[in-house]
């Protein structure tokens, strides 16, 4: 659906979203979502890869629903504690 070489949920989530303007954080993400981890050791990288996978699913629904097949990141775009990041391909 997506040709990003790079996709980030905050920014994906930002872009949709930017009525928003509390940082963006994974726990902010979690209650968004209404995503259960419930028995989930965050901060572990096996269990945080599950949990932003979730997250990067709901945001696809979104984006689904929106009709949407493009994300533009804009790296002028400054988010609560995130900047997007210039992209390059190597």
């Amino acid at each position: 659906m997506l040709t990003n070489p790079v996709l980030d949920t905050k920014a994906m989530f930002t872009y949709i979203h930017p009525e928003i303007n509390e940082v963006v954080s994974t726990d902010f993400l979690i209650r968004y979502y209404d995503l259960n981890t419930d028995g989930i050791h965050r901060h572990n990288a096996l269990a945080d890869c599950g949990v932003i996978a979730g997250i990067f699913e709901s945001i696809l629904s979104e984006y689904e629903e929106l009709q949407l097949d493009h994300f533009t990141a804009d790296p002028k775009q400054m988010m609560k504690r995130f900047v997007i990041p210039e992209m390059y391909l190597t």
